[in-house]
């Protein structure tokens, strides 16, 4: 499958004092990259929310950066 790379000068992430287990990160990242629809980003923004709180800004901004691939 074909992904495309996107250069638009701004980065996301999960920071650490957010999810601070590495291992879950790394998990969460992979799931980010496999999500197919709009839908399954917001089913994980919910769940997301539901085990850590509010998103914070740096995890929004990979969202929608997924969200837009």
């Amino acid at each position: 499958d074909w992904i495309p790379e996107l250069n638009l000068g701004i980065t996301g992430l999960l920071p650490e004092d957010w999810i601070p287990e590495p291992e879950l990160r790394i998990n969460l990242y992979v799931r980010i990259a496999r999500l197919t629809s709009g839908v399954e980003l917001d089913r994980l923004v919910y769940e997301l929310e539901d085990r850590f709180g509010a998103v914070p800004q740096e995890a929004r901004t990979l969202m929608e950066t997924a969200r837009i691939r």
